[in-house]
């Protein structure tokens, strides 16, 4: 979240309980976890990215929280998109 005003209120969703996966798994440390790297300038091959795709959890789904990661690797695939996906795992039930 780069924008100022987009990170403002990406914290007021922190602000109101929801918890963010990627943080929670890497407690609260997220540097080198990206999501997104630009086409221009070599951004993957340098590793130069931006993390921009978050999955959000409610407090009873984060206290279930088995693991979150992003699938990186798909951004070296031929034909990539710029952003790559974020997963999570929850375990469900009792």
């Amino acid at each position: 979240v780069i924008h100022p005003a987009c990170r403002h209120r990406f914290r007021a969703l922190k602000y109101k309980g929801l918890y963010d996966a990627l943080e929670t798994v890497h407690n609260g440390d997220t540097r080198g976890v990206y999501t997104y790297w630009g086409y221009r300038g070599g951004a993957w091959e340098r590793g130069n990215g931006i993390r921009i795709d978050h999955v959000m959890l409610e407090a009873a789904v984060a206290d279930r929280l088995q693991g979150a990661g992003v699938h990186a690797h798909v951004r070296g695939w031929d034909t990539p998109s710029d952003h790559a996906p974020v997963w999570t795992r929850v375990r469900w039930g009792q």
